[in-house]
């Protein structure tokens, strides 16, 4: 139903718009103006809810019900535990001095820690840059394992005002912390 409405208000819209351009430019004031057509809209009509289950069918359909209302609970404790295991996360503290934290995944063992870029490479050997990396991680998967949540990657990158990422600095996921060629380098002048 939803669709035709969408339909039937872009039918209206564009008729509106013909009848609009139709009425400019090419016809002098003694022509008069142009008809246009406006398109029928029809909605469909609501048919009646099937009858009542029988008795035998109306246990079964209870059930089932309460196997999603189950389902959806248990997808619903994950989502919650997910957010409050990344809810308090530090920020703008050593040794990482994360600026911003993006998550991806349903519930995803991907964190991506935004950093910033003179804080990182300036401030810190590529040793404690590892060593950085790796005490954050440690300290994230410490509160993942508690809110119920079994792995974690982590994904740092240089922060950036918008969603996009360029410079990715270092990897960890249970491992050694895998610094990439820019995460290794120098500190830009």
């Amino acid at each position: 139903m939803g669709r035709n409405l969408k339909l039937a208000s872009l039918s209206v819209a564009l008729a509106m718009l013909g009848s609009g351009i139709a009425g400019c430019g090419g016809a002098s004031r003694s022509q008069g103006t142009t008809q246009v057509s406006v398109p029928s809209v029809t909605v469909p009509v609501p048919t009646a809810p099937p009858a009542a289950p029988a008795q035998s069918q109306r246990g079964q359909a209870t059930t089932s019900a309460s196997a999603r209302a189950e389902a959806l609970g248990s997808r619903l404790a994950r989502a919650v535990a997910y957010k409050r295991a990344y809810s308090e996360l530090p920020f703008h503290s050593p040794p990482l001095n994360v600026t911003q934290i993006v998550t991806w995944g349903r519930p995803g063992p991907l964190l991506d820690a935004r950093v910033g870029e003179r804080s990182f490479l300036c401030d810190k050997t590529p040793t404690q840059r590892r060593a950085a990396v790796r005490s954050y991680y440690e300290l994230v998967l410490e509160r993942v394992r508690a809110e119920g949540q079994s792995e974690l990657r982590l994904r740092v990158s240089r922060f950036e005002p918008t969603a996009s990422i360029r410079h990715v600095y270092a990897l960890a996921d249970g491992g050694p912390v895998t610094l990439t060629a820019e995460g290794a380098g120098r500190c830009p002048t």
